[in-house]
């Protein structure tokens, strides 16, 4: 919520001084065109928060729009002008009874008719805010204002896969459940939207399967290619990593230990949502390739929002990677791996990496986001020998959001971004660690959440 510092009144002017906000608003992002689901997501979730407290405060928006979401640095959202704001314990009116307050493309059906309002007046104020976030286009014109008010009142919103086939279906219902015309049948608070919003992103992902060796068909993430040349600039570090990946024991920024076997089944699914207080010590623990300040890597990664974060400034002369590590024990083999990463910003990447393809310790597979431009690249190497990198989507200067996976079909890796197969290559099996890895450049910052990972092995 963007926060008000002071009022008062000059030259019987009355006044506020609030924050300055770089970045334009959400108006100006959805003038570009329809945002992807996957970005919308992270948007929708920070508007929900907003509102959420401030419902929690017992305070109603009965304005929200894009115009009032404000984006700092182009993804962080403020959401401003509570001057239609009402007090839910408020018995009195600041308009005249009967009379509709808000703009009308964004009114809730009570609103319009002037009767009394609670938060589902936001949340159906919200859901056209993600209408328009993901067709370009909100559901109602009219000539006047007066006949958009009608049509929110007894017209139902034109489905979103009209305007845009490329949305689910799964994500549609959460839009029009936003969108009810009885408050009662939409959401009564405003994560609940955005949880079930994220939900559907989930459940839509069409993911392949994949026989096992003597096991069960199994879900397989999709796969990315990985991208890691930057990474060659550092010799000595790469030289120093053959040798340390051996004994990874040694470089564990907290003493933490490889998960025991008995935490891996095979043919199951390893799932994290990190919405647990603590990382869970069996399943992850921090590893990196950087050893003279391994601090750097601990102090920066924490759980918020139920994501996993790193949030670091690089100090150093030379480049700094590492991660969050789960490793199977032998002799289970990883057939896929898929994470949704939220919110990247600063210099070099970010993303999905496994190692040890067809049995090779050194070697990797790494999925990277390039949080300066939001392009994803694929790397793929060994640490001895020279990377083969794809550009797998071109930076657009959108958020960097994207769902990054990696599968084994028994013959080919293939490399996924947001649901979509990118690259394949051929390879024997994949590996066993999976890694939620970042690689800064020298003097570098970088930050991003891991969320909804999904992990599957078998022998």
């Amino acid at each position: 919520i963007l926060p008000v510092y002071d009022y008062g009144e000059a030259e019987r002017t009355p006044y506020l001084v609030m924050k300055y906000v770089p970045g334009g608003t959400l108006k100006d992002l959805i003038t570009k065109g329809p945002i992807a689901p996957r970005q919308a997501a992270p948007l929708l979730r920070q508007m929900a928060e907003a509102l959420q407290h401030a419902h929690q405060q017992g305070v109603i928006h009965r304005d929200v729009k894009p115009s009032n979401v404000l984006l700092q640095d182009g993804r962080w959202v403020q959401l401003m002008d509570f001057g239609l704001a009402k007090m839910m314990t408020s018995t009195s009116n600041i308009t005249a009874s009967g009379t509709g307050v808000g703009t009308p493309d964004y009114m809730s059906p009570e609103q319009a008719q002037g009767m009394p309002v609670d938060q589902r007046a936001d949340i159906y104020s919200l859901g056209v805010v993600v209408y328009q976030m993901l067709t370009g286009d909100v559901p109602f014109h009219a000539e006047t204002p007066m006949a958009v008010m009608l049509k929110q009142i007894v017209e139902p919103p034109p489905p979103l896969r009209l305007k845009n086939p490329d949305i689910s279906p799964e994500i549609e219902q959460v839009a029009l459940k936003a969108l009810a015309k009885a408050r009662e049948g939409r959401y009564t608070h405003a994560l609940e939207f955005a949880e079930a919003y994220e939900f559907a992103l989930d459940s839509a992902a069409t993911l392949p399967t994949v026989q096992s060796p003597g096991g069960p068909t199994l879900p397989i993430t999709p796969a990315i290619d990985q991208r890691r040349s930057p990474r060659l600039i550092g010799l000595g570090v790469i030289t120093a990593l053959a040798i340390v990946i051996a004994l990874v024991a040694l470089i564990l920024s907290n003493n933490r230990s490889a998960p025991s076997p008995a935490s891996v089944q095979v043919g199951a699914v390893l799932l994290d949502d990190f919405s647990a207080p603590t990382i869970n010590e069996s399943t992850w623990y921090y590893s990196s390739t950087y050893t003279t300040d391994l601090t750097v890597l601990s102090s920066a990664t924490s759980l918020q929002n139920g994501r996993v974060t790193y949030n670091f400034d690089n100090l150093s002369e030379d480049y700094l990677d590492g991660g969050l590590r789960h490793e199977a024990p032998r002799p289970f083999k990883l057939i896929s791996a898929k994470v949704t990463l939220l919110d990247a910003t600063g210099f070099s990447d970010i993303g999905l990496e496994v190692n040890g393809l067809d049995d090779a310790p050194g070697s990797w597979a790494y999925l990277a986001m390039s949080p300066s431009d939001g392009s994803v690249s694929a790397y793929v190497g060994h640490y001895t020998e020279t990377d083969e990198t794809f550009t797998l989507i071109q930076g657009s200067g959108m958020p960097a959001t994207h769902e990054l996976a990696i599968g084994w079909d028994g013959s080919q890796l293939t490399f996924y971004v947001d649901g979509q197969a990118r690259k394949s290559l051929p390879t024997q099996q994949i590996g066993q660690w999976v890694w939620l890895f970042f690689d800064a450049e020298p003097q570098g910052r970088l930050s991003g959440s891991f969320d909804d990972v999904r992990i599957t092995y078998a022998e």
